[in-house]
């Protein structure tokens, strides 16, 4: 509420822009071009380059020359997406935070829109949605579906509010859940410090926006949602993961890891949002079997180094074990279900006998003429 009566002007609340890079010498400049030509002037840009093996650093030192504001430029060892952007919030000294993808782009007056709608409603989330383009027309392989593609992106990531709507946190997951819009992307809200600060990223697993986002939100007590594009998602060129064995390992693990997070949260959540969360729970859940499955099949499970993502080898027992049940549980339904399908056929056939033989009975046929005169004037009334 503090800003809420003031002028918003380039002396309203500064916005820390924080840009995680790797390998992305070929679009940095663009990104942060992005930023620097924004409308609203009181931000500072922290741009971590998490290990970069290519002109990364270089073309981001070069990139940052021309802009006025604060800038920091931080260079660690590879550490993963989240490592970064935790060391970008680290080093963040704004009130608000904003994590910008590297191959991705701002519109001129996104950051003023951020600033106006957050103190305005006295937010700690905003949420908003995307335009989605791709760096050249073949980018999945021929322009017909490239073009198919922008457009399912652009559907997924658009809210449904067309005017800001502000609720609390948990109310603001519950709805996005329940209306299919729940759209885990980092870089599509924008968050007050204090709260990122107590929510870090998971570090060392894929899929760490569903995470995150899940947490902010329960966390939040004041969120807008709003369905204005104020973000410009790139498709890249061969962005596609392809279907190897340690790309398996990797989606299991990080599946699995972001599952047993959500059963802890189940345990601590309010009956109000339990559903809601229940449901990503079981969606994890069952990514995790799926993954599990195709590396049964592919005899890798030994493959898994478990120490990477802190897990230990009783946590895959325990899995194992709970798969397992799963599957069993499954197929006891299953039969459950064929039976009583056939208690219902049966049913139905004798339902069906019965209808005739009444249908072919005297009694019947006598009664149709007796009431044929009451049918038709309750016809005509009704008309």
């Amino acid at each position: 509420m503090r800003y809420r009566n003031m002028k918003l002007d380039n002396n309203g609340p500064l916005v820390s822009v924080v840009i995680p890079a790797y390998n992305v010498a070929e679009y940095i400049n663009q990104t942060i071009a992005s930023v620097r030509e924004q409308s609203y002037k009181n931000w500072e840009l922290i741009v971590v380059d998490d290990g970069s093996t290519d002109r990364t650093l270089e073309v981001i030192a070069e990139s940052v020359k021309q802009i006025r504001q604060h800038v920091v430029v931080h260079h660690q060892e590879n550490g993963g997406l989240s490592a970064a952007r935790n060391s970008g919030v680290k080093l963040a000294t704004g009130e608000y935070v904003y994590f910008l993808d590297s191959d991705d782009l701002l519109p001129q007056n996104a950051l003023l829109r951020f600033v106006e709608l957050s103190y305005q409603n006295a937010l700690d989330v905003l949420s908003f949605s995307a335009v989605n383009f791709a760096d050249d027309s073949y980018a999945m392989g021929d322009e017909e579906s490239t073009k198919r593609r922008i457009e399912e992106y652009d559907e997924y990531y658009d809210r449904i509010n067309n005017q800001i709507c502000v609720s609390s946190g948990e109310d603001a997951f519950i709805s996005m859940v329940n209306s299919n819009h729940f759209v885990p992307s980092a870089p599509l809200s924008f968050y007050r410090k204090t709260l990122v600060e107590k929510t870090p990223f998971y570090k060392g697993i894929l899929f760490e926006d569903n995470l995150f986002m899940t947490q902010i939100l329960l966390k939040a007590r004041r969120v807008g949602i709003i369905n204005e594009k104020l973000y410009k998602r790139r498709i890249r060129s061969g962005s596609i993961m392809h279907n190897d064995a340690h790309d398996y390992i990797r989606r299991f693990a990080s599946h699995f890891v972001i599952s047993e997070e959500l059963r802890k949260m189940l345990g601590d959540c309010s009956n109000h949002v339990y559903e809601a969360l229940e449901s990503i729970y079981s969606r994890f859940v069952a990514l995790s079997m799926d993954d599990y499955c195709k590396l049964l099949q592919r005899n890798q499970i030994d493959l898994l180094n478990l120490n990477q993502y802190e897990l230990c080898r009783d946590s895959l027992v325990q899995y194992q074990v709970f798969y397992k049940t799963q599957l069993a549980n499954m197929h006891v339904k299953s039969e459950e279900l064929h039976a009583e399908n056939m208690s219902l056929k049966q049913d139905n056939s004798f339902l069906e006998k019965e209808t005739q033989r009444i249908k072919d009975s005297w009694t019947y046929k006598i009664g149709l003429v007796i009431t044929a005169l009451p049918r038709w004037a309750k016809h005509q009334i009704t008309k």
